[in-house]
C-alpha cells in the first residue's frame, strides 16, 4: 500500500490549490480582450493576469526547494527565485496602473507617473537579482530556500501599490458627484482586501498559497464586478449605455403627450482623424471628455444622457419653459471646450447633433432615432463645408 507523508501531502494540496487558480484566470484573460473597457485598461489587466500565470508556475517549481533537497541546480533555483519575486510585484504595479486608467486619473500614463509608480518596482527588482550574492532577499544554501533579512521589503513593495490603489480609489469616491464613477471607486477599494489579507499571511508563513488564492479571488471578484457594470453602464465612460437608454425612452415615451421630450443623436466631429493622430489611448480620453460634458448637460437640464456606441451619444431633455432646443449642442460643445481646457488637450473637440421632439406616445424609439440621426448627418455635413471654406 502507497501512503502519503503529511509533507507530501501538503505539497500535493498546494500545488492543487495553485494549479487550480492557474487554470481560472485562462477563460478570464481570454474573455476580457473583447469584453470591457477601453483598450489600455484591457492591456493593463491582461498584463496583470500574465504575471500573476508566471508567480504561478514559478512558485510551484519553488515548493520542491523550500522543504526538500532537490536535484534541482542552485543556479536555477536563483533564477526561478528571482524571477517569483519580481513577478509578484510587476502584478501590483500594472495592477495600479489599471486602477489608475479604471479611475480616469488625469495623465496616468505621463513618464513622472509612471517612474514615480515605479520606484518600489525598481527597488525589488535590483534586491532580487543581487540576492544570490548578497542574501538580503533570499538564499539557496544546500539546495534549501531561506528567507533573507530585508525579505519585508519584497512583502512591503507588493503591499505599496495595494495601499496607492486605496488612496486614488478613495479620492476619486470622495470628490466625483457621479455615481457609476463613485461605485467604480468603491468597489476597487473593497478588492484590495484579499491580496492585503494574503499578503499578510504569505510573510508568516510560505507553506500556504494563501498569496495566490488571495490575488485570483482579487482578479475574479473585479473582472465580476466589471461585466456587472456593463449590464446598464458603458465600460469606458461609465455613462448609461445602449440597453438603460432604451428602458429610459420607453418610459419617456409612455408619458410623452403629458411630458414632451426631446431626443439629440450626438456624434464626434474628426472623431477617426484623432485616433490616427494621437493613437487610440487619446481617443478613449476624448470619448471620455464627451461623456462627461453630456452628463453635465443632462445633470442641468434633468435630463438623460449614454453612450450608444462607438463616437455616438444620445441626450434626452424635458421640453420645457426656458428649454431652447437649438441651444442644447451649443451648451453640450461649451462643457466640452472647458474640459479640454482642463485636460490642455492637443486638440479641438466638437461635437454635431440632431434632434426630434416627442409629443406622442405612439413613437417608437427607432423612429426618435432615425429622425434625430437624420438631421445630425446634415449638421454634420454643414460642419465640413464650413472647414473646408476655412
Amino acid at each position: 500500500m502507497f501512503y502519503i507523508t503529511i509533507s507530501e501531502s501538503g505539497m500535493l494540496t498546494y500545488q492543487i490549490a495553485s494549479i487550480g487558480c492557474f487554470l481560472f484566470m485562462l477563460p478570464i484573460i481570454k474573455k476580457c480582450k473583447s469584453t470591457f473597457g477601453s483598450e489600455i485598461q484591457t492591456k493593463l489587466f491582461q498584463t496583470t493576469i500574465g504575471f500573476f500565470l508566471l508567480f504561478i508556475l514559478t512558485d510551484v517549481i519553488m515548493l520542491h526547494y523550500r522543504e526538500n533537497n532537490p536535484l534541482i541546480p542552485p543556479w536555477l533555483c536563483d533564477a526561478n527565485t528571482i524571477v517569483n519575486e519580481i513577478s509578484l510585484t510587476f502584478v501590483g504595479f500594472f495592477w495600479f496602473l489599471f486602477c489608475a486608467a479604471r479611475l480616469n486619473i488625469q495623465r496616468f500614463d505621463s513618464r513622472l507617473f509612471k517612474m514615480l509608480a515605479s520606484i518600489p518596482m525598481a527597488t525589488e527588482i535590483i534586491l532580487s537579482v543581487t540576492s544570490p550574492w548578497t542574501g538580503l532577499f533570499f538564499t539557496i544554501q544546500n539546495g534549501l530556500y531561506h528567507r533573507g533579512p530585508l525579505y519585508l521589503v519584497q512583502a512591503g513593495s507588493v503591499m505599496s501599490y495595494l495601499v496607492l490603489t486605496g488612496i486614488i480609489a478613495s479620492v476619486k469616491a470622495a470628490h466625483t458627484e457621479s455615481k457609476a464613477e463613485k461605485v467604480k471607486a468603491l468597489s476597487l477599494i473593497k478588492f484590495i482586501l484579499p491580496p492585503a489579507v494574503a499578503g499578510s499571511a504569505q510573510v508568516v508563513t510560505h507553506n500556504t498559497p494563501v498569496m495566490t488564492i488571495g490575488v485570483a479571488l482579487a482578479i475574479y471578484l473585479e473582472f465580476i464586478d466589471m461585466l456587472d457594470m456593463q449590464v446598464n453602464n458603458d465600460a469606458l465612460t461609465g455613462s448609461n449605455n445602449r440597453r438603460r437608454a432604451e428602458y429610459y425612452l420607453t418610459d419617456c415615451i409612455e408619458d410623452a403627450e403629458k411630458n414632451p421630450f426631446c431626443i439629440y443623436m450626438i456624434d464626434v466631429d474628426h472623431f477617426k482623424q484623432i485616433n490616427d493622430t494621437y493613437g487610440h489611448g487619446e481617443g478613449d480620453r476624448a470619448l471620455c471628455i464627451v461623456a462627461s460634458a453630456l452628463k453635465s448637460t443632462a445633470e442641468k437640464y434633468k435630463g438623460f444622457a449614454a453612450r450608444v456606441g462607438g463616437d455616438e451619444f444620445v441626450l434626452s431633455i424635458f421640453y420645457r419653459d426656458g428649454v431652447v432646443i437649438e441651444d442644447i449642442s451649443g451648451t453640450v460643445n461649451q462643457f466640452i471646450d472647458d474640459k479640454c481646457k482642463e485636460e490642455n488637450t492637443p486638440y479641438r473637440l466638437q461635437v454635431s447633433a440632431g434632434y426630434h421632439l416627442c409629443m406622442d406616445k405612439s413613437k417608437q424609439i427607432s423612429e426618435l432615432l432615425k429622425s434625430a440621426d437624420q438631421m445630425l448627418y446634415q449638421n454634420k455635413f454643414e460642419h465640413h463645408k464650413i472647414n473646408e471654406k476655412k
